[in-house]
């Protein structure tokens, strides 16, 4: 403590300790010559002793603080510096853009000057405005001519297309009638002079009249028409009559397929006379399913009754209450887990308790450096059982301090089984319970623990089945004699 005595820096907690190692010169002077203290003083001694430690404590605390608000700076003025050299190096760039800008503005006003000499040498002293309504109005008016001309030959080369189009399928046509009227006329001529006509004026007159030759010339066509069909009748019943010559259904006589016949006659009727029978017994089905059906009705009307009941099982449980019982616990252990998980991320940021999903009243451990994996608590080590153990008695602590004021905590043994880090995480949060102004009490035989916590009831084993305890607060009582 003596490096807190001396030093630039103040504060509350320095200036308590320096206030105080005045006061602990007698127990240092005590210590050094090995001269022990009466109990008033020591116990003075260690309340002052108590004092200092709170006071480290808070100077730690401090410590810790000013490092965080040192590293936040120092993050801080890294950012600052990469933010001062993207301005600078953009303010570079955009002093490079002006100096284009300067230049490429002095271009501009140099093009400017020119432009407007060669205006005034151009227009003189013209209005620029009205010679450009003026030939505006004439080039409008060119356009619209061009337009309305070009409209005048478009419409003028599709009439011409359209004409050239007729004319060349007139010709096509003219053509083929032509090719036609002087093969028909070459015939013509050919059959005339093979007849008993003298020439074409005997054969016009020896034709029948023009309605007379077209009603021939439908009764012909369907004469034609009649004559296709039956040949076309006649050929498919003389091929179904060579199908059935060459694969008869039957080579039997005459009185064999009429006895075939007569037995399949009374095989029909046998099962006519069976349909009938079972005819009757799909009708008695249908009478007894008809019975049944009240029944079935009857169920379902007891069905809905009973569905109430299962809801309202569902919902609070079976007569014992024990479905509601674990609902209401369920409730209180949800509080007392999320307590204990308050104090467990005090003391280490790796486990968080869960409840069991299969068993509402039993507890899981999500491990957070393991990828968030549900772990039992029958696999936690003794170290992490005891982390656990002491998160869940705190927790309950907590709840128990909204009704009634609980100042203390005892624990009984279990830190023989902690490893070393263990065994700092649990004295610090006990320490830090005890600056919380709670009464801490440890019952454990662990050597670590006898050299860290100052105030100790020691109990020792005698001879005879008898023990006797020492310590702070601890006076021997004699027994008087009664005469």
């Amino acid at each position: 403590m003596n490096k807190y005595s001396a030093g630039k820096h103040q504060s509350d907690a320095k200036t308590a300790i320096r206030s105080s190692l005045y006061s602990l010169q007698p127990l240092i002077a005590s210590i050094d010559n090995q001269v022990i203290l009466n109990e008033v003083d020591y116990h003075t001694h260690i309340n002052t002793l108590r004092q200092q430690h709170a006071a480290l404590t808070t100077i730690k605390n401090e410590f810790n603080n000013y490092k965080e608000q040192q590293q936040t700076l120092i993050t801080a003025l890294g950012r600052l510096e990469t933010q001062i050299e993207t301005k600078q190096s953009q303010l570079d760039k955009e002093e490079s853009e002006l100096s284009k800008l300067v230049q490429l503005v002095a271009k501009r006003t140099e093009a400017i000057e020119k432009l407007r000499t060669d205006r005034e040498r151009v227009f003189a002293n013209k209005e620029p405005e009205a010679e450009e309504r003026r030939l505006r109005d004439e080039l409008e008016q060119a356009q619209i001519g061009q337009t309305s001309a070009q409209r005048q030959l478009d419409n003028a080369e599709h009439t011409l297309s359209q004409l050239l189009d007729t004319q060349r399928r007139l010709s096509e046509q003219l053509n083929t009638v032509t090719s036609t009227l002087s093969s028909q006329e070459n015939t013509f001529k050919s059959a005339l002079a093979a007849s008993d006509f003298a020439d074409e004026i005997d054969f016009t007159k020896a034709r029948l009249p023009i309605d007379e030759r077209n009603t021939l010339k439908q009764q012909q066509e369907h004469i034609g028409y009649v004559l296709k069909q039956a040949q076309s009748l006649l050929d498919a019943t003389q091929k179904t009559l060579a199908d059935k010559q060459a694969n008869p259904l039957t080579t039997d006589d005459k009185e064999t397929l009429t006895q075939q016949q007569s037995q399949a006659q009374d095989e029909s009727n046998k099962r006519i006379e069976s349909i009938g029978a079972i005819s009757q017994r799909l009708k008695d089905n249908e009478d007894k399913k008809n019975t049944q059906q009240e029944q079935i009705d009857a169920i379902n009307t007891q069905k809905d009754k009973l569905q109430v009941w299962q809801q309202l099982h569902k919902l609070i449980g079976s007569s014992d209450g024990k479905k509601y019982r674990t609902f209401a616990q369920g409730l209180t252990f949800d509080l007392m887990v999320t307590q204990a998980n308050t104090q467990l991320q005090k003391m280490s940021d790796r486990y968080l308790l869960a409840r069991d999903d299969n068993s509402p009243l039993e507890l899981n451990v999500i491990d957070n450096y393991q990828g968030g994996e549900i772990r039992s608590t029958k696999n936690l080590s003794g170290g992490e059982g005891f982390i656990i153990s002491l998160a869940l008695a705190l927790g309950l602590s907590q709840m128990a301090s909204q009704n009634i004021r609980v100042d203390s905590l005892f624990l009984d043994e279990g830190f023989g089984t902690l490893d070393e880090e263990s065994l700092d995480i649990a004295l610090d949060t006990l320490t830090n319970l005890q600056q919380e102004g709670k009464l801490i009490g440890v019952i454990s035989h662990v050597q670590a623990l006898k050299d860290r916590i100052l105030t100790q009831i020691k109990v020792e084993k005698l001879s005879g089945g008898f023990s006797r305890i020492s310590g702070q607060g601890c006076h021997k009582v004699v027994s008087e004699k009664v005469s």
